[in-house]
């Protein structure tokens, strides 16, 4: 108020033109929307500063599986898995797998089975090789420590239980795998995992929308994008982590014929707490603490 007491006398005498007049009324309001979000910005401050510094923690980590000073090149065309005598422990643990031994040939599928604690995520960390072990691993004759932490990810993929979706769409999920990739080749291995029908149903097809942490999706689309994601990437080695898990048995039954139907020529590692669905796979192990029965 005080502004404009100056500033209409002013334009009356000629001292201001008109236009500056609303400038100077505005200036107020574009100063307040400036500043309004100042606040709520000091409130996050502490939160931001907290996170950054773990972030920076787990940068700043030392690599629990090093890269060997001259690694082997990963092995070509179709391999398999031999595990002999192998354990293995996260950081400042005991052990967890004990002395395994597992062979799967190439293109042969095994299921995993144990209780929660038997070891099944170790033993999907150390073929992914974020975990160190004793004893030895050979990915298609090639000792797996002999390998980059990269060279080996881009033989073997690991589809979690619960994959992790981006708030964006499906084809960009999917295209994470590589990022190079087509809106065909993309469409290619969502139709393979059995989600065309689905996207032809929605308006925007292969560009819908998954939601904050997929919200949008069920359960069973979700873990048909993750899978999509990893056909895209081409592993020739995959490591399924619980995928039919909260299914009852005939809906798991179901599902787990069309993963291996899609994963076919594959060597597939499947781990779960039950044997249900796992009728199709062409072996079945069990795990109980670390050890394989």
């Amino acid at each position: 108020m005080a502004m404009l007491a100056v500033a209409i006398p002013a334009v009356r005498s000629g001292e201001l033109i008109g236009v500056n007049l609303a400038v100077l009324a505005l200036l107020p309001l574009a100063t307040f929307e400036a500043v309004a979000a100042m606040p709520g910005a000091a409130l996050a401050l502490g939160r931001v500063r907290g996170a950054a510094q773990r972030v920076v923690e787990i940068l700043d980590a030392m690599d629990p599986v090093p890269d060997p000073v001259s690694p082997l090149d990963p092995p070509a065309g179709d391999v398999g898995v031999t595990l002999r005598g192998v354990s293995a422990r996260w950081p400042g643990g005991v052990d967890i797998l004990t002395g395994v031994d597992l062979v799967v040939p190439s293109r042969r599928s095994i299921g995993v089975v144990g209780p929660s604690g038997s070891g099944k995520s170790t033993l999907l960390a150390v073929l992914s090789g974020f975990l160190p072990y004793s004893g030895s691993i050979l990915l298609g004759g090639v000792e797996l420590r002999e390998m980059t932490g990269a060279a080996i990810r881009t033989v073997i993929g690991w589809c979690p239980q619960v994959p992790h979706i981006f708030d964006t769409s499906v084809v960009e999920n999917v295209r994470l795998a590589k990022p190079g990739a087509s809106d065909d080749e993309v469409r290619g291995v969502l139709d393979a995992v059995g989600l065309g029908p689905w996207l032809d149903s929605t308006n925007r097809g292969i560009h819908t929308p998954v939601g904050d942490h997929g919200a949008l999706v069920s359960a069973g689309q979700r873990q048909r994008i993750g899978v999509a994601r990893m056909l895209l990437a081409g592993h020739r080695v995959v490591l399924l982590d619980e995928p039919t898990e909260h299914l009852d048995e005939g809906t798991a039954e179901a599902v787990a014929a069309e993963l291996l139907r899609v994963l076919a020529g594959r060597t597939v590692i499947w781990v779960a707490h039950r044997d249900h669905g796992l009728a199709e796979l062409d072996e079945v192990v069990s795990l109980d603490r670390g050890v394989l029965r």
